[in-house]
């Protein structure tokens, strides 16, 4: 059966796919209206990012992102920055496609920037006693967009919006651990200022369950 888009739909489309091609540029031309608009991003996933930001009116803490390209074997591109927002929101793609359901290339994502993050802290002895950092501290405020091209994919279930291919996990997590640990150390200014945020949502998390601790035994 037929789908029909409204051309808003459409222009929508068509920006992502901008964004999701470095350098290319898309042509939208909507004869009802007799517009014409053209999209091109030099920056690829960065002005994704950058667009989602002002979309949501939630500036990146400090002013600053983190961008990556990588390209051995699997063709990674990713942008990230944390804001003061408590909800976590990565948008990652496989070759184009929104993959809604995440999958192994998020997961590769996910866990080399805890580990970039968890090595910065214990090198520099930032955690306070009692403390413990989780993989939800360490993403909450965290808004990404994480693009994968891989020859020959392989997707979980029916709707095919989930990565399965493993091989993505493992080059997605050495793409990001290295050059994130690097940049940290590069910037120790900025490096800070994300870790004093980390930790502060980690004594939140850690004072809030005190308090249903204290309100269990009370009850």
């Amino acid at each position: 059966r037929s789908i029909e888009f409204s051309p808003e739909r459409v222009e929508k489309i068509i920006e992502e796919k901008a964004f999701l091609n470095k350098g290319l540029k898309l042509i939208f031309k909507n004869e009802k209206d007799d517009v014409e608009k053209t999209f091109l991003y030099p920056e690829g996933v960065s002005s994704f990012l950058k667009s989602l930001l002002e979309l949501g009116n939630t500036p990146p803490i400090g002013g600053e992102s983190f961008a990556l390209e990588r390209a051995n074997g699997i063709k990674i591109e990713v942008a990230f920055c944390w804001t003061e927002s408590t909800q976590e929101k990565v948008h990652s793609y496989v070759n184009g496609i929104h993959t809604k359901g995440g999958g192994t290339h998020e997961d590769g994502f996910k866990s080399g920037l805890s580990k970039a993050i968890r090595n910065y802290i214990s090198v520099h002895n930032l955690l306070p006693k009692g403390v413990k950092i989780t993989g939800e501290d360490i993403r909450e405020g965290l808004t990404c967009v994480l693009s994968v091209f891989i020859g020959d994919p392989m997707f979980q279930g029916q709707t095919k919006d989930r990565l399965a291919t493993a091989e993505a996990q493992r080059i997605v997590e050495q793409a990001m651990k290295d050059p994130f640990d690097h940049w940290l150390s590069g910037n120790p200014n900025q490096a800070n200022r994300l870790l004093d945020f980390v930790i502060d949502r980690a004594e939140e998390r850690l004072r809030r369950r005190q308090e249903k601790e204290t309100a269990r035994k009370t009850a």
